[in-house]
């Protein structure tokens, strides 16, 4: 369903994310392309990572929290992601450069990225492909996505969501 994933190896956890291509990626971004991002249309990059260990034990310093979305919500989740991909002539996704960490790169990507259609919206309206009831016009700044989630992991701790596997931000393989 993924077949760009390939392209990270066999991996037991894939990451994904959206951003403006020239700051995303870029190892030491200045404050204009931060700026220019914001203020106008720019094109996009996805970052795509994987790795074996569960993400908990290799973000032990990040909040993560866990969603429950159906086969068909994750089959949707792929297939969102998937559709961002810039492929090139030969059908491959168009690489820009080795991603954060070891199995991980960036790609173009189709989109426009801004101040109102930023990486938390993609988040959001990925996780909304899935199924999760978020609501990606209330996700302008991470904390503000992380907060639907918090609200959301609770109605699921105690019994009022249910659904399959799966996590917010990371998926299994």
């Amino acid at each position: 369903m993924w077949p760009e994933s390939r392209e990270i190896g066999d991996v037991g956890y894939l990451e994904a994310g959206w951003g403006d291509r020239a700051y995303y990626p870029n190892p030491a971004p200045s404050v204009w392309d931060a700026i220019n991002a914001v203020v106008r249309p720019t094109p996009a990059a996805l970052h795509v990572g994987g790795f074996d260990r569960p993400p908990p034990e290799l973000l032990a310093d990040n909040r993560i929290i866990r969603l429950p979305v159906s086969p068909e919500g994750f089959d949707r989740l792929i297939r969102f992601i998937s559709a961002h991909y810039v492929h090139g002539p030969d059908g491959d996704p168009v690489p820009i450069r080795p991603g954060y960490y070891a199995r991980s790169s960036f790609y173009e990507a189709r989109g426009a990225y801004h101040g109102f259609n930023n990486s938390n919206h993609w988040a959001a309206h990925a996780l909304e492909a899935a199924g999760v009831p978020v609501r990606p016009s209330r996700a302008l700044t991470a904390g503000c996505l992380m907060r639907q989630a918090e609200r959301l992991e609770q109605r699921v701790r105690t019994g009022e969501i249910t659904g399959g596997g799966g996590a917010a931000g990371t998926t299994e393989r």
